[in-house]
């Protein structure tokens, strides 16, 4: 190998690990983020341990801080590690297009599962081109970047909504959630940013919809996990398939109260086992509305981003002993 090749691949590995930390900056954002793309699709290419072990660093700081110990990424036993583990080496082809909050409409409709799909008011590349479609759009609805997590908007009267908050989404359009989090998230490496606007579901006269989040290990339902009180202060439940309630949560506070069997449950595990079961790990949200038909939210592969603090401590243990791991 020449000096020019080694000088190369050097400068570019250098490059790989600067430019993230160089994401917040407003300049030349757009040059970055293609640079940053190229990078990582080579190292996919060329040299993913490399990537994988740019990632299991990022991740066992980030661990540390957050959960205040160290994980075993070589022989993981808890469910977060082994969230952490999956991060860094299930990169099974295909799999961003379930995270994808818009490409996975049409992942479910190929199932035959299109009547659980939200309905669809609209996909925009950008704020400008949503709000050039306000007049088209309810009154209420809600708004999500396909690409990030947590990237939307509940907009219960767009006449009085502020639309200079908008212009969030533009910030996240520019960014590409597994570089800028530094998560170790690869499922979103590979998402083409969209923006889109769906019907705005509520329940009752506080305007909440439950979420439903069944947790599948290796293509099986074990528990659901309940989220009251998602419009202010959340609290959360978790059931298994007899519906009893459980004596643990992760990171948000035990609900105190108890929450009626859903009609449908059996309906909800049937479509969850089906989605899930090519997949070591994966959660199903679900809701249900006024209408009473089941409708889906997201897939996720990594609940917490493997970062939840259980409380109490040992169940952590035990999920983790619900995940089989398949050779990396």
């Amino acid at each position: 190998m020449n000096l020019k090749t080694t000088l190369k691949k050097y400068l570019r590995r250098v490059l790989f690990r600067l430019l993230p930390e160089l994401r917040s900056l407003d300049t030349g954002q757009k040059e970055l983020r293609f640079d940053m793309n190229h990078l990582t699709d080579h190292y996919d290419t060329h040299s993913p341990e490399f990537l994988k072990k740019r990632d299991a660093e990022l991740i066992k700081r980030r661990f540390r801080k957050i959960l205040s110990y160290e994980p075993d990424l070589e022989n993981p036993k808890t469910f977060n590690e082994k969230t952490q583990w999956l991060k860094i080496h299930y990169r099974k082809k295909g799999i961003h297009k379930l995270a994808d909050k818009y490409a996975v409409r049409n992942y479910l409709s190929g199932l035959g599962y299109e009547k659980y799909l939200n309905t669809l008011f609209g996909v925009y590349t950008s704020s400008e081109e949503l709000l050039e479609d306000w007049k088209n759009l309810p009154s209420s609805f809600v708004v999500k970047a396909n690409h990030w997590s947590g990237g939307n908007f509940i907009i219960r009267d767009k006449e009085t909504f502020n639309k200079n908050k908008l212009k969030k989404l533009d910030e996240w359009m520019r960014k590409n959630y597994y570089h800028f989090r530094r998560w170790g998230e690869w499922v979103y490496k590979d998402i083409e940013p969209c923006i889109i606007a769906e019907k705005y579901l509520t329940t009752g006269s506080s305007g909440d919809v439950k979420d439903f989040r069944l947790l599948c290990f290796n293509g099986k339902v074990k528990y659901i996990t309940v989220d009251v009180d998602t419009l202010g202060n959340t609290k959360r439940a978790f059931y298994d398939l007899n519906w009893q309630k459980q004596d643990f949560t992760i990171k948000r506070p035990i609900y105190p109260g108890e929450i009626t069997r859903p009609a449908a449950l059996d309906e909800m595990i049937r479509f969850a086992e089906t989605v899930s079961k090519d997949h070591p790990f994966l959660r199903v949200d679900l809701y249900i509305p006024d209408s009473g038909q089941i409708v889906f939210g997201e897939l996720t592969f990594f609940h917490q981003s493997g970062f939840g603090e259980f409380i109490p401590q040992r169940w952590d243990r035990k999920l983790g002993d619900l995940i089989d791991l398949p050779l990396a």
